[in-house]
């Protein structure tokens, strides 16, 4: 038998005993109902603690087995949960079906823009309630939600698009929520970051995350000289506002750059783009949409000897028994001269 679970919001769900389950063909899903619901629960609204894959029942005249299982930790507590949902970064069926039951779920959303996560939810029809969290109103908006989780409420916390707290103020929240002795439960799903390095076609073992770039001409091309100086590939956000700009600035403090600039991701407009600086420049003349940069520094230089210092090296070279040709070879190698320079070089005795 299954028994009966909580859910996020503290109320309970019914038990097997009370109630059957279907297997819905297309999700690979049960369906649930009871007495006290007269149509299919949506899917995401199934209870945390169902291993759905302990649940059969015949489907066509055979013995079928549902295939999901588990969505995902959840612990109660004295002090409710606060769930940091992934949202779409565009395309609405991005959506996790763990974050759409969460959404489902939980008492309280704290949306980044309320009209935005209103779209989102009337998709998922459901009405949890809404209340505004951003850089204007979260000190007004952070008491509230603390107070709901001290009294053992669930919070989801959403930006306007992919993963909070990258560049947003649910880095703040988070902070706040654990000082209140709540559990943080993360809910991972769509991020503009990992979706234009997957398609940007760049080897690299790091990427340096940046947030957007400062708004100030000064303080931004500081930032792009620092990059250029460690040479390891960065990740930006940009407005269609500030595109132009920052696109600009980069063609000044590193012309030979590499850029791939991803434009409404997962959208209808989805553009992905390759190539210099003062060729996108030139590209994005009128700039529509959201835009995510990857930055890639020029290889650095090496940089090359003076006569002085290749004559010294050879000198070493020579008193280390080393013959000319090799010695010469080795020092081209180091020094970023021509072998026959180096060669010519060759200390006399």
């Amino acid at each position: 038998m299954v028994r009966a679970a909580r859910r996020p919001g503290g109320r309970e769900q019914g038990s097997a005993a009370h109630g059957r389950a279907e297997h819905c063909v297309s999700l690979g899903i049960p369906i649930w109902w009871d007495g006290r619901i007269t149509r299919p629960t949506p899917p995401f609204l199934l209870p945390l603690q169902w291993n759905c894959s302990e649940y059969t029942r015949p489907l066509g005249g055979r013995q079928s087995h549902a295939v999901c299982t588990n969505i995902g930790p959840y612990t109660r507590g004295v002090v409710g949960s606060l769930f940091v949902v992934a949202t779409p970064i565009g395309n609405l069926d991005d959506l996790t079906l763990r974050a759409a039951r969460v959404l489902g779920e939980v008492d309280l959303i704290a949306a980044e823009n309320t009209k935005i996560a209103s779209k989102l939810l009337r998709h998922l029809q459901v009405s949890t309630t809404t209340l505004p969290y951003n850089d204007r109103n979260k000190a007004r908006a952070t008491g509230r939600i603390i107070a709901a989780l001290k009294a053992d409420q669930d919070v989801a916390l959403t930006t306007d698009a992919g993963t909070p707290g990258l560049s947003d103020p649910g880095q703040d929240l988070v902070r706040d929520a654990v000082a209140a002795g709540a559990t943080v439960v993360p809910v991972p799903g769509a991020s503009a970051i990992t979706t234009l390095l997957s398609v940007a076609g760049v080897r690299t073992r790091t990427a340096h995350f940046i947030g957007f770039l400062p708004r100030k001409a000064g303080e931004r091309q500081r930032r792009l000289e620092s990059i250029a100086e460690h040479g390891e590939p960065a990740l930006a956000f940009e407005s269609p506002r500030r595109i132009m700009s920052s696109l600009a600035a980069i063609a000044t403090v590193m012309p030979d750059a590499h850029l791939v600039v991803g434009r409404e991701m997962t959208k209808l407009h989805e553009e992905i783009w390759r190539g210099a600086p003062t060729d996108a420049v030139a590209h994005f003349q009128n700039p529509r949409g959201e835009f995510a940069l990857l930055i890639v520094p020029p290889e650095p230089q090496p940089e090359r000897w003076s006569d002085d210092a290749v004559r010294a090296a050879l000198r070493l070279e020579q008193e280390a028994g080393r013959r000319r040709p090799a010695a010469s070879a080795t020092v081209a190698s180091r020094s970023s001269r021509p072998r026959r320079e180096v060669y010519a070089l060759w200390p006399d005795r």
